[in-house]
């Protein structure tokens, strides 16, 4: 195989499995009052975890808990310098939109939606990159970054995107690593709300 017949082969896994390396230079060096290293490794390693919000569209700048309180949440493990996880954002977005159609969709609703980088591994964007990035993109849910890296490696995250649903204990009913259509993200979450109601009968 010569060298532009594995470039198309390594493109093609790329645009179907999404960015697989969490390992990468960070995109801002600057003091963004982030915590260090040092205040990291006192991060909770099990659920809720605490995660950084950004003022952005759909977003309000603060806190979020992990699990939310919401019965059920779509969790989008993003990455701003990833072309598969930019390009998902519109099919997350798909499927918000035709849930919200059927349910209460938002902070103190029955479904959650957010999206989230991981400020330990890879790009690191400070509030206002990452808020530029969220209007590029056109998003209008919940964004925020891990700050400790704790919810990426809960959740196994190894590879960008990774999305999944989860309900108020923060257990997984579904998970999909690269691309997937809204059709299954919606049918995933009717499913995990059913589920949900199940557990609490």
């Amino acid at each position: 195989m010569n060298r532009r017949e594995l470039v198309s082969v390594v493109g093609g896994l790329v645009a179907s499995t999404g960015c697989l390396d969490r390992a990468t230079t960070d995109e801002s060096d600057g003091d963004d009052g982030r915590p260090d290293s040092d205040e990291a490794i006192g991060a909770a390693t099990e659920p809720p975890f605490e995660v950084h919000t950004v003022d952005a569209p759909g977003s309000d700048a603060g806190t979020i808990t992990v699990p939310p309180s919401e019965p059920v949440a779509v969790v989008n493990f993003t990455r701003t310098r990833c072309p598969t996880s930019s390009g998902l954002l519109e099919t997350v977005d798909a499927a918000r939109q035709q849930l919200a159609d059927e349910y209460d969709v938002g902070e103190d609703g029955t479904v959650r939606f957010l999206s989230v980088t991981d400020g330990t591994q890879g790009p690191n964007p400070t509030d206002d990159e990452l808020a530029d990035w969220w209007r590029e993109h056109d998003g209008e849910w919940t964004i925020g970054t891990d700050e400790a890296g704790a919810l990426n490696d809960y959740y196994d995250v190894v590879g960008f995107p990774t999305t999944v649903v989860i309900d108020d204990e923060g257990e997984v009913h579904w998970r999909e690593r690269g691309t997937v259509g809204d059709g299954t993200i919606v049918s995933n979450v009717e499913r995990a709300l059913e589920e949900s109601a199940g557990d609490d009968s």
